[in-house]
């Protein structure tokens, strides 16, 4: 596909501002310290991956099929963390891995 095509297929512009906007209803990042955030709707599992903890995260405002998982220096929830390891607390969390 030609990319051209495929930024015309997933931006749109909007006659009101005279920018583009995305032909999806998924909203745009945070912009924090010139980073991208997205808000963390959930916390579905933990597990280590190559030593390293991991949370799967479910993304507020995305489909299912966004979730992802996410190394937890990378991951900004903490009563999210907290409720997670209440409900499952044979998952894994940061004690094992210390």
């Amino acid at each position: 596909m030609d990319p051209r095509a495929a930024c015309e297929w997933l931006l749109k512009p909007d006659r009101s501002t005279g920018r583009w906007k995305t032909t999806d209803s998924q909203p745009l990042p945070m912009m924090i310290d010139g980073q991208q955030h997205f808000e963390v709707a959930k916390i579905l599992d933990s597990r280590l991956h190559k030593g390293k903890l991991q949370y799967l995260i479910r993304w507020k405002h995305f489909p299912v099929d966004h979730d992802e998982w996410v190394s937890v220096a990378n991951v900004n929830a903490p009563d999210l963390v907290a409720r997670f390891h209440a409900q499952y607390p044979d998952k894994p969390s940061l004690s094992a891995v210390t």
